[in-house]
C-alpha cells in the first residue's frame, strides 16, 4: 500500500471521529456553575440587644385619657371583674433591639412573630429585601454589622394575659424555609408575663410604662489586679451604694459617700467573689458581705437585703445560732453588664437567679435598699437598670476616684432616676 494512500486513510478516519463527537455533543450548552454558598458558612446571626416592653395608656376614641375604662360584665357570681381583655391587649408594645453579625448577604425576608403562651402566633410581619416601599430602617434588617429594631403593637385580637415575646426568623433566597434567629427562650431570652392587673391597671394611666429586658450575658473573666483594688459600687442611674451595705437606712451625703469594697475571690475562680467591706474612713470591716435569705428578721433587714460581717452568726456579734448563714450567701458570681464597663452581681437562691439592684424600700417609702432581686419582681426601669454597676475604682493614697473618661454617671444628672 503506498504511502499517498495511507495518508488518505487515516485523514478519512480522523474525520469520522471529528463528526461522531461533534454528533453526540449536539447544540449542548456548558452546565452551569453552582451557585455561591453562603460566605458566612453557618448561615446570619444576630446578637439580642433587648427587648422594650411598654404599657401604654388607654385612650377613648378621641385621643383623650380614659378613666371609666371599658365596659364590665359580671360573672355568674356577680363579681365585677372580667375586662375585655383583648381591647385592653392592644395598650401593649414589644420592640425587639438586636444587632446584625456576618452573613445577611442572602437573606430575602427577615419575619418578626409575636410568640403567646408559647405555641400561639397572633401576630406577624414580614419584610422583603426588595421591596420598593422599604426604608431606612428595614434595609438595615439585611446588612451586616447594623443595630436594629422592630416593634409590634396587639392589634386587639387575642388576649395577651400569659407570657409574650418577640422571635425573629429569616428566609434565604430561593428558599421557603424560615430559620430563627433569635435565641432559644431562656435565661439569655426572656418572656413578658402580663397579668390582668397589667391590663386594667392601663385605665386611668397618664404615662406609659417601658420595662427593657436585656439578656445577663454568661460568667466574664475579669482583670487579675482588680482583687487588690478597692471599689465603689454606683448602680446605673443612681449613686456610690456601697454605704447602704453597713446601714440600709442609711442616708446618701457626701461624708459617707466613700465607702467602698474589695473582692476576693473564690477557689481560684475568676468569675466569683466574696465582698469585704470598708467604711468611709478606709477602716476594713469584720468579715465578708452576704445577703440576707430570712424572712423572719422583718423590715430593718428584708429578704435579699445586703449586710456586712458574715462571721457564722449573722454578723450581729450576739453568736445568735437561730439565724445562722451558709458560706454561699457571701459568694456573687460577676456577669457582663448590658452597658461598657459596668457588671452584675448574680447569687443563686434555692434555685432562682437574683441580682443586685438598688430598690426603694417598700415599708418606709425614703431610703433605696441594696438587695438582690428576681428580674422578674423588678417593676420599674429605674430598678431594672440599676442592675448594671459600675465599679467605680479608687487611687491608693486619699481614697478618691481615679481619674477616667469612662461614662459612669458618677457626675452628670443624665438619666439620674428613683427606684419605686
Amino acid at each position: 500500500m503506498s504511502g499517498a494512500l495511507i495518508f488518505i486513510l487515516v485523514l478519512v478516519a480522523a474525520l469520522i471521529i471529528t463528526l461522531y463527537m461533534v454528533y453526540k455533543k449536539g447544540g449542548s450548552s456548558p452546565a452551569p456553575a453552582p451557585a455561591p454558598a453562603p460566605s458566612s458558612g453557618g448561615g446570619p446571626s444576630i446578637d439580642v440587644q433587648g427587648i422594650e416592653r411598654t404599657l401604654n395608656p388607654d385612650k377613648k376614641d378621641d385621643g383623650t385619657s380614659s378613666t371609666s375604662g371599658y365596659a364590665i360584665r359580671e360573672y355568674s357570681s356577680g363579681t365585677p371583674t372580667d375586662y375585655d381583655l383583648n381591647e385592653l391587649s392592644k395598650n401593649i408594645s414589644m420592640t425587639l433591639q438586636w444587632k446584625n453579625k456576618g452573613g445577611f448577604e442572602n437573606v430575602e425576608k427577615i419575619i418578626a412573630q409575636w410568640h403567646h403562651n408559647t405555641s400561639s402566633i397572633p401576630m406577624r410581619k414580614e419584610f422583603t429585601k426588595n421591596n420598593e416601599n422599604n426604608n431606612n430602617t428595614v434595609t438595615k434588617y439585611f446588612t451586616n454589622f447594623t443595630d436594629n429594631t422592630v416593634t409590634l403593637t396587639a392589634n386587639g385580637s387575642f388576649n395577651a394575659v400569659g407570657t409574650n415575646i418577640i422571635r425573629l426568623y429569616y428566609v434565604l433566597a430561593g428558599t421557603t424555609d424560615e430559620v430563627e434567629l433569635t435565641p432559644p427562650v431562656g435565661t439569655d431570652f426572656q418572656e413578658w408575663t402580663i397579668t390582668i392587673p397589667d391590663l386594667s391597671g392601663t385605665i386611668g394611666m397618664v404615662e406609659p410604662t417601658t420595662y427593657t429586658w436585656t439578656p445577663s450575658r454568661g460568667g466574664m473573666k475579669i482583670e487579675k489586679d482588680m482583687f487588690t483594688k478597692q471599689y465603689r459600687m454606683w448602680p446605673f442611674a443612681g449613686y456610690n451604694a456601697t454605704l447602704k451595705i453597713e446601714d440600709q437606712t442609711r442616708a446618701w451625703a457626701t461624708n459617707n459617700n466613700k465607702h467602698t469594697v474589695s473582692m476576693v475571690p473564690v477557689e481560684g475562680a475568676n468569675n466569683r467573689v466574696k465582698f469585704i467591706l470598708y467604711n468611709h474612713e478606709g477602716t476594713k470591716l469584720p468579715g465578708y458581705v452576704y445577703t440576707n435569705q430570712d424572712i423572719s428578721q422583718g423590715s430593718t433587714y428584708g429578704f435579699g437585703e445586703l449586710r456586712k460581717g458574715y462571721t457564722n452568726d449573722c454578723g450581729d456579734g450576739t453568736g445568735n445560732t437561730q439565724c445562722a448563714i451558709d458560706e454561699d450567701q457571701t459568694i456573687y458570681e460577676i456577669i457582663e453588664g448590658s452597658k461598657p464597663y459596668h457588671y452584675r452581681f448574680k447569687q443563686n437562691i434555692d434555685g432562682v437567679d437574683y441580682f443586685l439592684v438598688l430598690k426603694k424600700h417598700v415599708t418606709d417609702g425614703i431610703n433605696d435598699r441594696f438587695k438582690m432581686m428576681k428580674i422578674e419582681d423588678m417593676t420599674d426601669s429605674c430598678t431594672y437598670n440599676s442592675m448594671d454597676i459600675f465599679m467605680a475604682p479608687m487611687t491608693a493614697t486619699h481614697r478618691t476616684v481615679d481619674t477616667t473618661t469612662i461614662p459612669d454617671r458618677r457626675t452628670t444628672t443624665h438619666d439620674h432616676c428613683r427606684p419605686t
